[in-house]
């Protein structure tokens, strides 16, 4: 599944390399998301939409204006319910209708991306400088600190639960692997050349791969000494 900021959304198969579904949607998406419950596929874009479409086909099923643009969506594990965080730093919890079903607690900074914990009782976000956390139960927030210079921009949790990896972008471009609970920090990994862009842990939690704007993918084995490995041209 992938889409672009023009709002072509595109649904591959990659083992037998065929498109299985294309739309071309509106200019300004920003965050792209699947509900597998629903068989959903829901884009958020620049001027507050939300969109959703039906698996695979991509045919228009319903779509919300939340009246202000649209930063980050995360679908939780069971695919039932769509966090969404807009630049008034607004964060909603959605059904499979896009209904709203529950509004967190305000942060004090618009929330760059979300994640919900892997038994989806918690979700987290990057900011800038900090990581928010959210029990869903109460909708309350919980605020850390990080060693991040800027911008908080993508994070990951490690499939544990317990620990939560976090990437810079603008004049820190690092990585930091850190306890969920109390911010300590566990691991400092090497950063990329340019504004760090996507973070992600491996299912089984062993390796950690970050993308960014030198067009640099970085690979890393949580159960080694740190050693990046080199893809393409770029490190």
């Amino acid at each position: 599944m992938s889409a672009d900021e023009a709002g072509v959304i595109v649904i591959s198969d990659l083992t037998e390399g065929r498109v299985l579904g294309k739309h071309e949607t509106i200019p300004g998406l920003t965050s792209l998301a699947y509900m597998t419950q629903a068989n959903l596929v829901v884009a958020g874009y620049e001027n507050g939409r939300v969109m959703a479409f039906a698996y695979p086909g991509l045919e228009p099923v319903k779509q919300l204006d939340l009246g202000s643009g649209v930063v980050a969506l995360a679908s939780d594990h069971a695919g039932d319910r769509l966090a969404v965080s807009t630049d008034d730093q607004a964060v909603r919890l959605l059904d499979r209708t896009l209904s709203e079903i529950q509004r967190l607690d305000l942060p004090s900074a618009t929330a760059l991306e979300l994640s919900f914990s892997p038994d989806d009782r918690e979700l987290a976000s990057g900011a800038w400088y900090k990581l928010f956390y959210w029990d869903l139960a109460t909708g309350r927030l919980r605020v850390q600190q990080t060693e991040h210079w800027g911008a908080v921009t993508s994070i990951d949790y490690h499939p544990d639960g317990q620990r939560l990896i976090s990437l810079g972008r603008h004049t820190d471009a690092n990585l930091r692997l850190v306890t969920a609970d109390a911010g300590k920090v566990l691991r400092r990994l090497q950063g990329h050349r340019l504004c760090g862009a996507a973070v992600r842990i491996s299912p089984d939690g062993r390796y950690v791969a970050s993308g960014s704007d030198d067009e640099s993918i970085r690979f890393y084995d949580l159960r080694k000494p740190y050693r990046p490995q080199r893809v393409g041209n770029n490190w």
